[in-house]
Parts: C-alpha cells; sequence; structure tokens
C-alpha cells in the first residue's frame, strides 16, 4: 500500500526515499519540484543492518549523513518504500514492530514522513503506464525471510499469498503458487524481483518449470532488476504528487507525537496549497500506522485513463471463460463496449477519402494545387495499405479444452541409440561420521610380594588385577625370592615374605585406570594369599578423547557422490550436441584413477574423493523419440482432436541394456483441437479486439484465447489485421 501525508510547499527540495527489507536496505537522494511535480534521482547508497533492526535508527543516521555530505544538501522529509512481508496485509497498515522503528527515524533524524509505498504496487503502476496497458501479470517478490506472490488482472490485485524463504527460491514459488486454486489458470509472464541479490538465482529461476496445470503456457520470467525498481518506486512517488490528503491521515499526523530523550517533538503537517481544493473524501487509515491510501491514489490515475487504455492492444492478454467466475485470478477480460452499428477501420478510412475527394468535384480556381492535394491523398492511401499489409501483423492462440491421454510405452531397441564414451574427472568433499578414541594408558610401580616358601617368577605380560576389575600388564619378567621364616623372641614362628618391584601399565586408555599408593592388585594364575602386588607410586598418565575418523560408510557415500557427478558431467556433455537426449540409467561408469585424502580409520573432519573414469553414455535424437510415441499415442486420440509430437512430454522410468535395449516410457500429451484456421481468420480479419471473445467462444467454442499485436500504432493495436496473411493461429489445450 501507498500512502502521503501531505503537499509540498516549496518550487524545489530534496527527499530521501528509503528502502526497506528484512536485513539490507538502500537510500535514494531525490530531487523534487513541487510545481511541476517531476521527481529526479540525485543519488543512492546501499548499507546492510549493524544489528537487523535494533540499530536501525543510526544506520540511516549514518548513511543519511553521508548522502548529505556528498551532495552539500539538507534533508527534511523522507518517503519509505517497504516490501511487503513488513505490511499487514489485512490492515494495509506497516506492522507495529516495523512502526515503531520508522517513529524513532523519523524523530531522531528530524524528517518529515510523507508516507510509505510497497514495491508490487509501484511496479503495477509503473509497468501499466510504461506499456500503456493494465498490467496482468504474477508478481514474485523476494526477501530474506518471505516470498510474496501478487496476482494481478487489468492493473487490479486480485491474489495474494506469502511463504516463508529457504536456501531453495524456486520451491518456495511453487509453495506459494501451490495456495492458489487448482482450478485457476494464471498470466504467462512472471515477474520477479528483490532489489539487491537475486541476479545469482535469476538462471536457476528462468530455466524452472513451474506447474503446468498453474499456466495455460509456461511463462515468461522477468528479472526486475534494482535500477528498474528504482524507476518504479520513483514513479509510483511522482504519480502521488498533488493528492489531497485524507482526514484520517492529517487527523493522525497532527496528533502524533514522537520522543527525543526527555523531550516530545510533535510532527506538524502542512495543508493543502492554499486556494487549492483539499480532497476531504474518507479514507480507510488506521490510527496506528503511518500513512494514507495510496492504493486509491493510484487506482483513480488508472482508472481515469481506462477508456484510453482499455482502446489499446491487450498484447499477451489472457482472455478466459467465464465458466470459471468463482475464481477471481480468472476472469475473462472484458473491453469496452463499442458502437454494434459501427464501420471498421478501413471503411471509416475510405469514407473519409470519399469525403474530401467530393470538394474537387466541383472545380477548382486552382487545379494544380487540387491535382497536387489528390497525389498527396492517394499517396497517403498506399501508406496506410503498406503499414497494413507489411507491418500490421497478430499472433492469436486459442485454447479449447482436451482430456489428458497417459501411457506406459515400451520400445525395443528404438528409437536410434548411439553409445558415447568419455573420460571425466570428478572430486567432492564431505564430512566424516566415524569415532575413534585416543589417549595415553596409566603407568606406574609395583611391589610384588611372594608368601612361598620357594622362588617364583612372573613373566613379561602378566595380567594384574585391580578393585573393580581394572586390569594392567607387567611390563618386565619379574623374579621373587622365597619366603623365610624366622622364630621371634615369644617362641612365635614368623613368615617374612620374598618382594621385588616392577612396572606395570593399564589393559586400556583412559583416566578411570588412574590408581592411588598402596593398592592391593590380584595376580593373574596365582593365589592371592601366596602372590600379590601392592602399588608403590601413583598409577598416572592416564587420557582418553574421541577423534572424527573416516568410516568405511564414508568412503561409500562419497565414491557414490562423485561417480553421480561423472555420470552429471558425461550426460551434460551428451547433451550439448544438438537433437541428442542422453539416457541416464543406462550410463555405465568404469573407475582408472582414484585418490583419498584419508584411508579408513584416520583420524578426519572431512574426506575428499577424486575419480577419474570413462563413462558410456547411451544417447537419442529426441525428435524420432517423439514421433514414435506420438505413433503409440494416436489410438487414444478423440475424434476432432490431433497430437502433434512436440507437445508430448514423457520420462523413462526403467532401461535395460542387456542383448537389446528395453525402454520403459510414460508418456502424456494434451491433444489439440483440430481448427479451421481459414474460416476463424476470415471471421475475425478487421474486427476490433473487444469482438474477438464472443467469436472465438461463440462460433469456434473455445475456451480462451491471447492476443499478441505486433504494431507500434495505438490505433492499430485495438485492430486485427484486415489481411488474413498477417493473422497467425495456434492453438493450446488446457
Amino acid at each position: 500500500m501507498i500512502k502521503l501525508f501531505s503537499k509540498f510547499s516549496q518550487k524545489k527540495e530534496e527527499v530521501i526515499g528509503i528502502i526497506l527489507k528484512e536485513d539490507e536496505g538502500s537510500m535514494m537522494l531525490l530531487s523534487l519540484d513541487s510545481e511541476t511535480g517531476i521527481v529526479e534521482k540525485l543519488d543512492d547508497i546501499n548499507f546492510t543492518y549493524t544489528n537487523s533492526w535494533e540499530r536501525l535508527v543510526q544506520d540511516i543516521d549514518e548513511n543519511l549523513f553521508k548522502l548529505e555530505q556528498k551532495n552539500n544538501v539538507k534533508v527534511k522529509k523522507a518517503i519509505f518504500f517497504v516490501y511487503s512481508h513488513l505490511v499487514d496485509q489485512s490492515s494495509g497498515e506497516v506492522k507495529d514492530q516495523y512502526l515503531s522503528k520508522l517513529r524513532e527515524v523519523i524523530s531522531e533524524n528530524g524528517l518529515e514522513p510523507l508516507g510509505f509505498i510497497e514495491h508490487h504496487q509501484a511496479i503495477s503502476a509503473y509497468l501499466s503506464k510504461k506499456e500503456e496497458v493494465p498490467l496482468t501479470a504474477v508478481i514474485v517478490e523476494v526477501d530474506s525471510p518471505a516470498i510474496a506472490v501478487f496476482i494481478y488482472k487489468g492493473g487490479e490485485q486480485v491474489f495474494a499469498t506469502q511463504v516463508a524463504k529457504t536456501e531453495q527460491v524456486t520451491s518456495d514459488i511453487s509453495e506459494a503458487f501451490s495456495k492458489i486454486p487448482k482450478s485457476s489458470v494464471l498470466p504467462a509472464r512472471l515477474i520477479i524481483y528483490n532489489s539487491m541479490a537475486l541476479d545469482q538465482q535469476a538462471t536457476e529461476i528462468i530455466s524452472h518449470r513451474f506447474p503446468e496445470e498453474l499456466f495455460i503456457q509456461m511463462p515468461k520470467v522477468e528479472i526486475f532488476n534494482a535500477e528498474e525498481i528504482f524507476s518504479a518506486l520513483i514513479f509510483a512517488f511522482e504519480s502521488q504528487l498533488g493528492h489531497g490528503m485524507s482526514e484520517q491521515a492529517n487527523q493522525f499526523i497532527s496528533d502524533e507525537k514522537f520522543e527525543e530523550g526527555d523531550k516530545k517533538q510533535e510532527i506538524e503537517v502542512e495543508t493543502a496549497v492554499e486556494d487549492e481544493p483539499v480532497d476531504d473524501t474518507p479514507q480507510s487509515v488506521s490510527s496506528a500506522a503511518f500513512g494514507f491510501v495510496v492504493d486509491k491514489d493510484i487506482r483513480e490515475n488508472i482508472n481515469n485513463q481506462k477508456a484510453d487504455v482499455h482502446t489499446m492492444a491487450i498484447n499477451n492478454e489472457l482472455i478466459i471463460n467465464e465458466a470459471q467466475e468463482e475464481e477471481p485470478i480468472v476472469d475473462d477480460y472484458v473491453s469496452p463496449k463499442s458502437d454494434d452499428n459501427s464501420q471498421n477501420f478501413i471503411a471509416m478510412k475510405l469514407t473519409s477519402l470519399k469525403d474530401i475527394f467530393s470538394k474537387f468535384r466541383g472545380g477548382s480556381a486552382n487545379s494544380k494545387r487540387n491535382i497536387l492535394l489528390l497525389f498527396g491523398f492517394i499517396m497517403l492511401g498506399m501508406s496506410i495499405i503498406t503499414v497494413l499489409f507489411f507491418f500490421h501483423k497478430v499472433t492469436l492462440t486459442i485454447f479449447f479444452k482436451s482430456p489428458s491421454i497417459e501411457r506406459e510405452i515400451i520400445l525395443k531397441d528404438e528409437p536410434k541409440i548411439n553409445i558415447v564414451e568419455n573420460r571425466v574427472t570428478e572430486k567432492t568433499t564431505i564430512a566424516t561420521t566415524g569415532q575413534s578414541d585416543v589417549g595415553e594408558k596409566s603407568k606406574g610401580e609395583v611391589t610384588i610380594y611372594n608368601a612361598d616358601l620357594s622362588e617364583v617368577s612372573f613373566k613379561k605380560g602378566v595380567i594384574l588385577t585391580a578393585s573393580g576389575g581394572k586390569k594392567y600388564i607387567l611390563q618386565d619378567e619379574v623374579k621373587v625370592a622365597s619366603a623365610s621364616t624366622q622364630l621371634t623372641e615369644g617362641g612365635d614362628l614368623l613368615t617374612v615374605t620374598g618382594k621385588k618391584k616392577g612396572n606395570i601399565v593399564a589393559f586400556e586408555i583412559g583416566s578411570e585406570f588412574n590408581l592411588d599408593k598402596n593398592v592391593r592388585l590380584a595376580i593373574e594364575n596365582s593365589s592371592p594369599s601366596k602372590h600379590y602386588a601392592i602399588t608403590d607410586t601413583l598409577i598416572a598418565g592416564g587420557s582418553k578423547k574421541k577423534i572424527r575418523t573416516v568410516s568405511a560408510t564414508d568412503l561409500k557415500r562419497a565414491i557414490s557422490a562423485v561417480e553421480t557427478k561423472i555420470k552429471k558431467t558425461s550426460i551434460d556433455e551428451d547433451n550439448t550436441q544438438v537433437g541428442m537426449v542422453a539416457i541416464p540409467l543406462l550410463a555405465t561408469i568404469e573407475r582408472d584413477k582414484e585418490t583419498y585424502s584419508a584411508e579408513v580409520d584416520e583420524e578426519a573432519t572431512d574426506l575428499t574423493v577424486e575419480i577419474t573414469a570413462a563413462v558410456s553414455s547411451y544417447i537419442y535424437p529426441e525428435t524420432e523419440m517423439k514421433k514414435l510415441l506420438s505413433g503409440k499415442l494416436k489410438d487414444a486420440v478423440p475424434d476432432g482432436y490431433e497430437i502433434r509430437p512436440e507437445d508430448i512430454s514423457y520420462q523413462i522410468t526403467d532401461a535395460e541394456a542387456d542383448g537389446e535395449i528395453v525402454l520403459t516410457i510414460e508418456a502424456k500429451v494434451k491433444p489439440i483441437y483440430k481448427l479451421d484456421q481459414v474460416a476463424i481468420k476470415k471471421a475475425i480479419a478487421g474486427k476490433k479486439l473487444n469482438q474477438i471473445s464472443s467469436i472465438v467462444k461463440d462460433d469456434f467454442d473455445a475456451q480462451g484465447y491471447e492476443i499478441a499485436i505486433e504494431n507500434e500504432l495505438p490505433i492499430l493495436k485495438t485492430i486485427i489485421p484486415f489481411f488474413t496473411q498477417n493473422i497467425e493461429i495456434k492453438t493450446k489445450s488446457l
């Protein structure tokens, strides 16, 4: 929605145009001549928000200062250009969370707000004026958080929706289209814009095949670049100058106050220019939002010109049967009615010439002058006929309902299939998913005790076990002397154990194998009462951590990804051969060189695999394939219809090459109604555009039509050529 607040009192002044998206914006320094209403762009600057909308006020202040310093001006007024997801589409007002920031921008920079303009409405108004025909198109607006779709018919918005944006723009657009009623048919013109960063996605969008059921024909995709958007926004702003301000908007601005520190500054609003009547027609404006209803202003401008606009050619304007009235986006285009008794263009011209020539019949005092005039009129008539014969041409596309024919077809060794050999090198890098534990084992010294009366030897590798089942390995062979007995003074027999030091290491890595001093350990295959060990020092140094490694699955996954890329590269090369198409299902790969950045179980966060392979591809001529399918489908075509090979769509769902090549194909086609082109050319030759609908629908049972007239003369854009050879008839199925 576009909204303006007041008229301008100065002859020339600078206005800042602020373009706001979710996380980036632009500013245009505009020069306004309030007497002529002409707006010119002096300069512009793009900027990215430093902290989303939190620092928007500071971002705008810094960039506004740069523009003012660079151009040596002081800006006092601002107009906002916003993306649709910033606006509540039900109320047409800027959403509260954004509105509060705009108020801060106005207050902190001492600016007078002139209103806001939505991009898609500005583009509609701009193209309607530029092309001299009310816009009929699908407009797609792309911003970081959302994608919005607007459908315009005859300059009027008839449908709108929004979806969240992902990395796949074409998928998002298709999702938005899925919300459109299935029985609706969209205009064959798609306008997509994102004022700063759509170029990188342009190729993907232009080449994407949108759902066929939504479009009578695949739409013409137009990318609206930043400069075109600037032009559209400036035009929309310029077109609003001179419109009066509604009482609601006037009251809102007069009452609205903004805080600056501890002070409040009330924004004053200029009233209409003295002695000029003020339009006090009530407008639907909320007291909680910026603005005014520009929607009405632009629509009034366009509607005021409708008598002229509708008499011009409706190039690429799609006409749909009135049977779909319940769907607002498929209403028929209705041209202004003309006098049924009026003569056609040629008849009117000839009548005018006859009246002129009649003036010469009574004679003249200056016969030479009359002869020159007569010669001039003859030349004029010949010029008109020349223009009509050579330059006045039209293409009429007529749409008929037809059943969809679908069939599974099996072809054996046809069409002619060639095998092509390619040598391709590709590589890919993937993140590894394997895991492994690495670390150190606990180590320390123990004393081994022998309570047996004979010497004992413990070999290297003997297992010692602590409480809890923790196991340790003896690192060297240890011989422990036998125990001895002694008689004490009390007459008791005392046994003195033999003992010997040795080193141990934990059976596994990890800090859980660390032990304190004086911990008793049992010795493998020995009686705990006769042979045991006690730690002399801390058993320490154990540690463990997890690392990323290359798993066998990672290697298989990387090889598969590279082979897929190799196939695609080979098939893309094959498809560059004019008229030839590859069969991916039959392509074979023979690897002859492979390199890996890491081996299985080796520590690595990613794995790069490069493969060179010989690829055998199977290719066939597409024209021959479609001719074969046409013959297979012919028996399913109803009477009065025909199929054209170029209209057949198909997919190879299975393929085998064992002795003979067998292809399983799912084919689909919509037959074309057999139209008597000679009859319809005669019926429409010389007719006005508003007469074509009744002719093609009533006399030839068509469901709709589309007209494209090749002539820049406005007077000829409303009339079908008089010469039938200048009329091209095309038929398409719905």
